[in-house]
């Protein structure tokens, strides 16, 4: 049983802090804050947070109560696991009224840093790709790319999508300097070959993967046309999904799930694809229910997962044999954990960013 010193912790936290979290369009009205309803699809914003009373009210569904009955209604979750979820986003240490946890200081502040090395490396590549201009050798492969995704510069900046430049020692240097080395391999930022240290992206678009929490986790690599540094290991692959690390199971995380539970939530169901840049083409395009894959096969893990925040899915994928098959596999998997499945079959040879680019 969760300690009552836990719950007082909680309940000293600001309800505009924790829902803030969530729902990221809250906005000052009077003495309360409003927003659209996290629940519905609304026009007229009826959801309430009133500070002075800690407690919140959504009048389109009539859901209300403290922080942890937001978390429980927004999420899915049942009281503990609202309660851990909140204590794992501002710091409080889960208390049991009958044992108290133990925990390894040494490996929480390891786990913090490679959080912190994560959001830092994300920072440094979305800083590249922003102070770009004409003057440098790769921009006009970087912008041709940027523009045949049509990505807005709104889009860039929600996604945080940076430039990893075409250096084999930039981010190495920057980790170096930083005493984060080893970090750096641990995370699967550095790579080595003999006695060599180098950057495991070299002149690719950068995708940030974050959890549903939306902690960076790990990073996705789009290489790019006209590339000056040698390969090391042969034929250029054309993306490179981050490895698994001690903040990172790619089986158990669903690309674009932070950014999607508001729509998720008010759709009442999401939209499956594969692809990083199918996801954010979706967004883009209005379809802000849409989530993916992390370079892998759907998991069983992705999909129970999803069943937090719904039960009822669409699924597109690319419109060739791979992606039928994908389609039959995914079906199965969904089914299997009672779900309600939709598919939406796309042109012979288009993906979802293709044909959402064609409208």
């Amino acid at each position: 049983m969760i300690s009552r010193n836990t719950i007082d912790q909680i309940r000293e936290l600001s309800i505009v802090d924790v829902i803030g979290r969530y729902v990221g369009d809250l906005k000052k009205a009077g003495s309360s804050y409003r927003a659209k309803s996290p629940f519905t699809d609304e026009k007229t914003p009826s959801f309430y947070v009133v500070p002075q009373k800690q407690i919140f009210k959504d009048f389109s569904t009539g859901k209300g109560g403290d922080c942890i009955t937001f978390v429980m209604e927004f999420k899915n979750l049942n009281y503990p696991l609202a309660v851990k979820e909140i204590c794992s986003d501002f710091n409080i240490t889960v208390e049991d009224d009958y044992e108290a946890p133990v925990r390894d200081p040494q490996e929480t502040e390891r786990i913090e840093m490679l959080y912190k090395i994560n959001q830092a490396t994300a920072r440094k590549y979305a800083q590249f790709l922003y102070t770009m201009d004409g003057s440098h050798p790769q921009f006009n492969h970087v912008a041709d790319e940027i523009i045949r995704r049509q990505f807005t510069e709104e889009t860039v900046i929600q996604w945080q999508i940076g430039y990893a430049p075409d250096m084999w020692h930039y981010l190495t240097d920057l980790l170096v300097n930083k005493g984060n080395y080893q970090h750096g391999f641990d995370l699967g930022l550095i790579k080595t070959k003999g006695e060599r240290n180098y950057d495991t992206y070299r002149h690719r678009l950068i995708f940030p993967i974050q959890d549903e929490r939306g902690r960076i986790v790990s990073f996705g690599g789009r290489h790019l046309n006209g590339a000056i540094a040698t390969q090391t290991d042969g034929d250029v692959i054309k993306y490179i999904n981050g490895p698994e690390s001690p903040v990172y199971n790619k089986s158990k995380t669903l690309y674009g799930l932070f950014h999607a539970m508001p729509g998720i939530r008010k759709a009442g169901y999401a939209h499956v694809t594969e692809g990083y840049t199918d996801v954010i083409s979706m967004h883009q395009a209005g379809f802000n229910n849409t989530i993916g894959t992390c370079g892998t096969s759907l998991t069983d893990d992705q999909v129970t997962l999803l069943k937090r925040y719904t039960q009822k899915v669409v699924l597109v994928f690319d419109g060739d044999k791979a992606g039928i098959a994908a389609t039959g596999r995914a079906i199965d998997m969904f089914l299997a954990q009672g779900f309600e499945v939709d598919v939406l079959p796309l042109p012979e040879g288009k993906d979802p960013d293709d044909f959402v680019r064609m409208f």
